[in-house]
């Protein structure tokens, strides 16, 4: 699936490198997580870090209007809460103990997304969604890949982009990790808070 979803992207890039208004560069990313618990008894996650990396396209189809895509890299590390019950049987929340362990994720994603230059031309907004795939861990069936959507606002300094993102997850992700033969199901939504920079390495007018 990611070698064929590179492939596209490659052959859209050719192709955007015959044709004007085209726009092609890198970005990069630090994320913070804020991960919102889904079902009841799943196991607590806290809130972490990360970074991302990626490449993109862009091609402007109207004056202030720009049609953005690409495919990028996310890391993410949370804790989540491993649980022992010693009262066996009936749960309850003031009984359970446990040890904080890492829950290090690792996803591939492919972001769509509309440019607005605004405030004549001193800011863009960019509202989007992104296709996303946790590569790092096994998903339920039912929850194989993952949609968020997202709010971007930044500005253009020549060829480098910065912008602050916020990323929300439209779709509960579940699954199961297992350390020292205990099983902890994990139910959540992404949410995440970014700064991200990009740098524009071929432009075509």
């Amino acid at each position: 699936m990611k070698k064929l979803v590179i492939l596209i992207f490659l052959l859209g890039a050719i192709v955007a490198k015959a044709q004007k208004n085209f726009d092609f560069g890198l970005t990069l990313g630090g994320l913070y997580s804020m991960p919102q618990k889904g079902e009841r008894f799943a196991a607590d996650i806290n809130n972490g870090y990360g970074q991302e990396f990626g490449i993109y396209i862009s091609k402007r189809i109207w004056k202030p209007v720009s049609l953005n895509a690409g495919i990028a890299c996310r890391g993410i590390k949370n804790n989540y809460l491993q649980e022992d019950n010693p009262t066996g049987g009936y749960y309850d929340p003031n009984d359970v103990v446990g040890v904080w362990l890492p829950f290090k994720q690792t996803y591939w994603f492919v972001p769509i997304n509309l440019r607005f230059n605004i405030l004549k031309d001193r800011l863009f907004l960019e509202p989007g969604i992104e296709v996303v795939w946790l590569t790092s861990h096994k998903i339920k069936k039912d929850h194989k890949n993952e949609l968020n959507w997202k709010l971007e606002i930044g500005k253009e300094f020549g060829a480098l982009q910065c912008s602050v993102n916020y990323i929300q997850g439209m779709s509960l992700q579940g699954l199961h990790l297992t350390s020292n033969d205990i099983v902890s199901p994990l139910s959540y939504k992404q949410s995440l808070f970014q700064l991200k920079i990009g740098y524009s390495i071929w432009h075509k007018q």
